[in-house]
């Protein structure tokens, strides 16, 4: 073997051992392995392998948030699951990532997504509406009985993202965030301790990812698993259209994190699986990937 092959084959073994560090924390035994292994077949779903109820949610159920619709996976008898609350952008109401929720949800998750008491919230309100739709889960809604407490997670686009991203500041015992094109005033979340992927978007004029979502990423704390993807896509396509990027990204991060299943932990490295190439922009993670460009 040749002085250069040596060289190339330590860095690799090097790298391979700050993967194992950074993306499968200590917390492995609490581990939960729901669904088939995540092959490249398997990743490559549109949709999971549970069947999902649907559970619409009054204005009334809460004042912090507005109405909302449950998505539940139909599991077998005494299966619980981690829990994701979704809030929309801005303008926008819950119909908007109804998509999203489902999705999530046949994946192994129980899921809510809202429409804010005002359309014109910004992330601070719309952090609080998230937390309080976690309250709501696990305390009043018709599928607590299915929701494991101790796994939850939380997910927004635009001003939600922002919320999302705030919601992770506020509450340190969240297992996982994804940001979704963000949009915040606040540029700084280094207090941050929840596995957080942020989703940015190259052609974004709304939420300029040079303003936006890089520096969100940039501010997160380098010990914190934590993962930037930037996609070809504009700022309302995810509220106006399904978009698969989005969906195998999120699944493959809440899987990661928030049920703690390593297995995971390939489908986020050394790129995220299941996501078409030509798409991606940009993509840095705890996995030691290279500068932003």
């Amino acid at each position: 073997m040749s002085a250069l092959s040596s060289a190339l084959r330590r860095v690799a073994l090097v790298g391979a051992a700050t993967l194992a560090t950074t993306l499968v924390p200590a917390g492995v035994a609490g581990a939960v392995t729901k669904g088939p292994d995540p092959s490249a077949a398997e990743v490559a779903k549109v949709t999971g392998s549970y069947a999902v109820t649907e559970t619409k949610v009054d204005d009334a159920a809460s004042t912090k948030f507005g109405p909302a619709t449950v998505y539940a996976p139909k599991g077998a008898p005494g299966e619980t699951f981690g829990a994701i609350a979704i809030s929309p952008g801005f303008l926008a109401e819950q119909w908007t990532l109804t998509w999203l929720a489902q999705r999530l949800s046949s994946f192994g998750f129980v899921t809510i997504v809202f429409t804010p008491n005002s359309i014109f919230d910004q992330p601070d309100a719309r952090s609080r509406a998230l937390l309080d739709a976690l309250e709501y889960l696990k305390t009043q809604s018709t599928a607590k009985a299915l929701i494991d407490p101790s796994r939850l997670g939380v997910l927004g686009h635009s001003m939600g993202g922002g919320g999302a991203l705030e919601a992770a500041s506020r509450d340190l015992t969240l297992k996982a965030a994804v940001a979704l094109l963000p949009w915040d005033l606040t540029k700084n979340f280094s207090g941050v301790r929840t596995p957080t992927l942020v989703i940015g978007a190259k052609p974004d004029f709304i939420a300029p990812v040079a303003s936006h979502a890089k520096p969100f990423y940039a501010s997160l704390s380098t010990s914190l698993p934590r993962a930037y993807l930037e996609l070809n896509i504009g700022h309302a396509q995810p509220a106006l259209v399904p978009t698969t990027e989005v969906s195998r990204a999120a699944v493959n991060w809440f899987k990661r994190f928030l049920d703690d299943d390593p297995r995971y932990t390939k489908t986020l490295c050394p790129a995220v699986a299941g996501v078409n190439a030509s798409t991606v922009t940009a993509y840095q993670s705890s996995c030691g990937q290279g500068p932003l460009s």
